[in-house]
């Protein structure tokens, strides 16, 4: 293992084992909604930007690459996908100045998709399309590096953020960091047979 994923399995480790659940009741709504927040003792999962269900929750820390996969929430019990080759924590970047900087992960068609906040201004002289937008079949493809690079599926430039999957596509929200408010649109990803 690299010092650098030693050092986020270390810190992944240390905010998991630190976990604390604290749960409130509003008594004054007539369904009685009781909301349970998971958080570690620091009150913030590092990173933290989306989740994602597919039989189970897990957390996308964005700026550490990781996804958090709650095995079960009642016990605590947690495991910790890391990215290939993440290279520093960061809001943004480029794969190569950067590793994956996860936006959202989901399931779909036997695949997970993930999205990453690439874009010129945080990409420096990098490209920052590369792996933008990949899919992996298992959490040890992730890990290892073997995915496909979807990012030639969308336009240059443009940041792939939420992911929502459905019976027969997948769709993508996407945007230019680069012109906020000129290029807000969703791409929808099909698989023919």
């Amino acid at each position: 293992m690299k010092v650098t994923g030693m050092f986020f399995a270390i810190v992944n480790l240390l905010w998991i084992v630190n976990a604390v659940v604290a749960s409130a009741e509003d008594k004054s709504l007539s369904s009685h909604i009781q909301v349970t927040k998971y958080a570690p003792s620091s009150d913030s999962f590092p990173g933290c930007t989306h989740i994602a269900f597919s039989g189970r929750l897990y957390v996308i820390g964005s700026s550490v690459g990781a996804v958090v996969e709650v095995v079960d929430f009642g016990k605590q019990q947690y495991r910790i996908h890391n990215s290939f080759e993440k290279k520093k924590d960061a809001p943004a970047g480029s794969w190569k100045s950067t590793g994956l900087v996860l936006n959202d992960v989901d399931f779909f068609n036997g695949h997970w998709y993930a999205t990453s906040y690439f874009c010129p201004t945080y990409a420096g002289n990098q490209n920052y399309d590369e792996n933008k937008f990949i899919r992996f079949r298992t959490w040890q493809d992730l890990k290892e590096g073997t995915w496909d690079d979807l990012s030639h599926f969308l336009p240059s430039k443009v940041v792939p953020y939420y992911l929502m999957p459905r019976e027969d596509a997948i769709f993508i929200a996407v945007f230019n960091h680069e012109e906020p408010g000129t290029f807000g649109k969703v791409y929808r990803l099909t698989i023919s047979e």
